[in-house]
């Protein structure tokens, strides 16, 4: 197992993910609903799992703390997502379709965003780029990694597209992999 933690690692995050998110997809009223739509936490457990299944751990909780830019980039993260919305919502509104985003005042946009930083953010993170892409980087090149690293991430997704809760719900596959 020591030699293999990103196979470890990518097969734990498709059945620990997709244990949840196929029996959603065929009965979203059924006891995997509730529980799915809140699993973005799935890369991140199999990013523990596989850590701990090939003793890299501890090298895992030191890249979740580490600091290693300025506080204004984290800034960036926490609010780059807020921008693309609003700019997105904008745009759709602007060519003729509905405002994407209802809110009863812009402080109600807070709650909402610090929820998808602790769980599309932290859950899924801290095994794509804090387990996945580190491994991946020690064999290939940024570009290539970053690459491959991506349509697994849109691979991993598919069950959503068949979701009825699930935004990604009738959506084009192909664009989720561009």
């Amino acid at each position: 197992m020591t030699r293999r933690p990103l196979t470890i690692f990518f097969l734990l995050v498709f059945v620990v993910t997709w244990a949840i998110w196929v029996p959603r997809a065929i009965d979203p009223d059924g006891p995997a609903g509730a529980i799915g739509a809140v699993w973005t936490y799935g890369p991140a457990l199999a990013a523990v799992l596989a850590a701990a299944l090939t003793g890299g751990l501890g090298d895992l909780g030191r890249r979740l703390i580490r600091w290693r830019v300025g506080l204004v980039w984290y800034a960036v993260a926490l609010l780059g997502p807020v921008v693309v919305a609003l700019i997105v919502a904008g745009v759709n509104a602007v060519l003729g379709g509905e405002w994407a985003l209802t809110w009863e005042s812009p402080a109600g946009l807070l709650p909402l965003f610090v929820v998808l930083a602790l769980t599309d953010g932290l859950g899924e993170e801290t095994g794509w780029r804090g387990f996945a892409l580190p491994r991946m980087l020690t064999r290939m090149s940024p570009l290539t990694a970053s690459l491959i690293l991506g349509l697994i991430w849109a691979a991993w997704h598919l069950p959503l597209f068949w979701t009825e809760t699930s935004p990604l719900h009738g959506q084009p596959i192909p664009l989720l992999f561009v």
